[in-house]
């Protein structure tokens, strides 16, 4: 299977995302993981890069609504929940 170049760009820019997490010592959250990403977006000054972290940010989004939904069979995409987590405590 090949991976186009602009994939392999979006699946680095996550990696590079996740490693500032890491050492920064943040918990590894979709949330934080956004905020990463769409901190590098604003500030990187390479547009080939800038335009990765966007496609990434598409990404990471799209995933966590699609996972959110599927596990509580709600839409958490509306900006009311956008920092609230739906934590269900049995």
């Amino acid at each position: 299977m090949t991976i186009s170049y602009d994939e392999q760009m979006k699946d680095r820019m996550i990696g590079e995302a996740l490693l500032a997490l890491l050492e920064d010592q943040v918990a590894v959250s979709s949330a934080a993981l956004i905020a990463k990403l769409e901190e590098m977006a604003e500030t990187e000054e390479e547009s080939y890069r800038r335009v990765a972290c966007q496609r990434a940010l598409a990404d990471v989004k799209n995933h966590s609504v699609r996972t959110n939904t599927q596990r509580d069979g709600q839409d958490f995409s509306s900006a009311k929940h956008a920092n609230i987590p739906n934590e269900k405590k049995h």
